[in-house]
């Protein structure tokens, strides 16, 4: 685990590292692969993870013991550097009783694929997460169609990076939270005005997290 510098956690963990879907806006692939090749020039020894590069899934048993560095209430984003969808069934459960066995924090769960939840029950110190980019509507629609069907549980919404218009949404009071921010890094796309007007359009206020980055374009 490691304190974040993302502002909608305190700390994130990742028991389990790497994701397949390749993502071309991807700050975990780029940023885990880039230690790869330090791996293999001889520097990053004692981050075995490093060994392998980001498109091989690791589950690292020796982070479930720990999943936050403080006792006091926190919230947890679990898995910035992997995506649910491609975690084992074992793995998963294992850390769903980590979370279980630590009530006092909020674990704060995000995929691209909501589908990856529906095995699974969660203890109400979980809140699940979808991540949209509505850079393809159908896609973002069908998935909200789907995650809407995982009744009885705390939802949230990470538009980010913003790559399109997002459309009205008669489910949008089901989420706690629409967390939106930028792509960033090289060659990154800045959001255009008609898609910030439509998240203020189509999304109550109360509901928004505008992240830091993306204040300079409202």
């Amino acid at each position: 685990m490691s304190k974040s510098k993302i502002e909608w956690c305190n700390e994130t963990w990742n028991p389990i590292v790497g994701c397949e879907r390749n993502c071309y806006y991807c700050y975990a692939r780029d940023l885990h692969n880039k230690r790869h090749e330090a791996y293999l020039k001889g520097k990053l020894q004692n981050f075995k993870q490093y060994a392998k590069s980001f498109n091989e899934i690791q589950f690292l048993p020796e982070r479930l013991e720990k999943p936050c560095t403080t006792k006091k209430p926190s919230t947890i984003f679990v898995g910035s550097m992997s995506d649910p969808e491609y975690w084992d069934q074992d793995n998963f459960e294992d850390i769903i009783n980590v979370c279980k066995n630590h009530p006092q924090h909020t674990f704060m769960f995000l995929t691209k694929n909501w589908g990856a939840y529906c095995n699974f029950s969660f203890p109400n110190n979980v809140v699940l997460g979808i991540t949209l980019t509505f850079e393809c509507v159908i896609d973002c629609s069908q998935q909200m169609y789907g995650f809407k069907d995982i009744k009885k549980h705390r939802k949230f919404i990470s538009i980010e990076p913003l790559l399109g218009c997002v459309k009205q949404n008669n489910n949008i009071y089901d989420y706690e939270q629409i967390i939106v921010g930028p792509m960033t890094g090289k060659n990154s796309i800045a959001p255009k005005k008609e898609w910030i007007d439509s998240i203020k359009k189509n999304i109550p206020e109360d509901k928004i997290f505008w992240k830091n980055n993306i204040k300079k374009y409202l």
